[in-house]
């Protein structure tokens, strides 16, 4: 019998994911009634429409959103000439089979050709990531979109600066052609969750380790003329600087909403207000701008009313990061156990196991992935913890951590 490693080979993990694929479309037509969707749904089905990017036409433009997931649906709307949720549906699964082989890719440049195929099987095996992507979120571009960009940017590093931390080149790309894709792959990202932005900007200094101030340059001007057209509409529209989106302090004061955290000690926001019209669409019918500005105000004003009560619902949120939103804490119902409660319990146990194997292999990739998961949980501890996609955007990455478990498949 031959030994199971044998059969970890990259054709089959693609034929692997050719069938996930096909599981995913077919569980969707015959047990998914309705597809969830929020506000980028609603702003693409506008600019098919020809109401411009824009949420409730008769109140014009927003900027509530960032501008490429919406785009990407209105395209996949206008290409189909559909209105029906399927064919969005659809190709988001098959974004989200992409992943495996791409994890896989990313995985490479640390570690061996089984352990990397590993970490794309662990991938597919996850219940929640294969239902998520009937959900109409950014989460589904998100992921491949950000994973794409660090295997560019550490083939790039590694044939530029040659760490020994990253083992193996990935992509057989000249060092030429990875410079030139970068930039547009680093817009992509900033414009399509910019939560990411912190991750993205100190990569990109990193590039400055060798003196490399001439493409450093060039890479942040090519940057900043890929995100100038977003920029420029949102300061003719609201004029006003808007880099990314207009819901910034919104995310500050959403973190007191019940919620967020469930705690009558944090509650200073009255249940009449949350529940207003489901408060973000309420949101959407006021002026972005000014509202905004408001509500920056009555945050700061909670800080200082009692800033170690926020310190406390900070701790809190970034713990329901790592485990459930408030929405879902109590629930033990089969479906959610299946989707979710059980993968995030193995997750965690493992993804501990798997930083201590991280830890002793590859002390710099370590560092790397603390920062990363702390960056992604301080800012949601920070702002509001209302949904399971905050998590989501960055929890594949744990599956490079608990690939390091398996040395011995060689």
């Amino acid at each position: 019998m031959k030994k199971l490693s044998n059969y970890l080979t990259v054709k089959n993990l693609l034929l692997l994911s050719i069938l996930y694929f096909i599981f995913k479309t077919l569980f969707s037509i015959v047990f998914v009634q309705s597809f969830t969707s929020v506000e980028d749904y609603v702003i693409a089905i506008n600019v098919v429409m020809g109401n411009g990017y824009c949420y409730y036409p008769e109140l014009g433009p927003t900027a509530f959103k960032t501008p490429v997931y919406p785009l990407f649906l209105a395209l996949i709307i206008s290409f189909t000439h559909l209105f029906n949720k399927l064919p969005i549906v659809i190709v988001q699964h098959l974004l989200l089979s992409i992943v495996p082989y791409l994890l896989y890719k990313l995985s490479k440049l640390f570690l061996n050709e089984k352990q990397s195929i590993m970490s794309g099987l662990l991938f597919m095996i996850c219940p929640t990531f294969f239902y998520y992507s009937n959900v109409i979120e950014v989460t589904n571009l998100f992921i491949p979109v950000f994973i794409s960009w660090a295997i560019v940017y550490l083939n790039l590093i590694k044939q530029l600066y040659d760490f020994q931390w990253i083992k193996y080149i990935s992509l057989s790309f000249s060092t030429k052609t990875l410079k030139i894709i970068l930039p547009f792959l680093t817009a992509l990202v900033i414009l399509t969750q910019p939560v990411a932005g912190l991750v993205i900007a100190v990569g990109l200094f990193a590039i400055l380790y060798k003196r490399s101030y001439g493409y450093f340059a060039l890479s942040v001007c090519i940057i900043a003329m890929l995100i100038s057209p977003w920029v420029i509409r949102n300061y003719i529209v609201f004029d006003r600087f808007v880099p990314t989106k207009t819901s910034l302090w919104l995310n500050f004061y959403a973190g007191y909403f019940m919620s967020s955290h469930g705690s009558n000690k944090y509650k200073f926001i009255p249940d009449s207000v949350e529940n207003k019209n489901k408060y973000f669409d309420y949101y959407m019918l006021q002026n972005e701008i000014e509202f905004d500005q408001e509500l920056k105000k009555e945050f700061i004003g909670f800080v200082i009313k009692n800033p170690y009560l926020y310190l406390e619902k900070t701790v809190l949120q970034m713990y329901l990061f790592w485990t459930f939103t408030q929405r879902y804490i109590n629930d033990y119902s089969l479906n959610f156990l299946i989707s979710r409660r059980l993968p995030v319990y193995f997750l965690n146990i493992f993804f501990v196991i798997g930083m201590f194997f991280v830890f002793r292999q590859n002390k710099p990739l370590f560092w790397i992935l603390l920062f990363i998961f702390l960056n992604f949980t301080l800012v949601y501890g920070l702002t509001q913890m209302i949904n399971v996609k905050y998590k989501l955007d960055i929890e594949w990455l744990e599956f490079l951590a608990i690939a390091f478990c398996f040395k011995k498949l060689e």
